[in-house]
């Protein structure tokens, strides 16, 4: 074998190794993708489930009951606390809405999130 051939073995190898590499890189971003999309979707069930969480507190349930109900029969702080509550809350929804916008979220993830918070917050409650 002459070193014509041995040049053009060598840059065939190189050229397979660089497309192997290539195929491989593709396949990591592929992997790191799908983990950013479900690092996302916890990140926005920990934040909702959070907000949730609040109305454990009996004051805060009571308030939230009371006001679902007759928002004016609510004490100055109660109506303080409910505002801050939904505050909050619609804060977290549009941040999911962002990150649904972005594609760190799938479609159906946003959809269900959405019918859930048409539930949680249909109420007489009007503020």
């Amino acid at each position: 074998m002459n070193w014509e051939a041995i040049s053009v073995v060598a840059e065939l190898l190189g050229l397979i190794a660089v497309v192997i590499s290539v195929l491989y890189l593709g396949l990591q971003v592929k992997n790191q993708t799908q983990e950013y999309k479900l690092a996302g979707i916890h990140d926005v069930c920990r934040n909702l489930m959070d907000s949730y969480t609040t109305l454990q507190d009996p004051v805060m349930a009571e308030a939230w009951l009371k006001g679902s109900t007759d928002y004016d029969a609510l004490s100055d702080v109660q109506k303080i606390q409910v505002i801050a509550f939904i505050t909050r809350h619609l804060r977290l929804v549009e941040d999911t809405y962002y990150q649904a916008k972005a594609n760190r979220l799938k479609p159906t993830y946003w959809e269900g999130i959405i019918r859930f918070q048409k539930v949680v917050m249909s109420s007489d409650m009007a503020i």
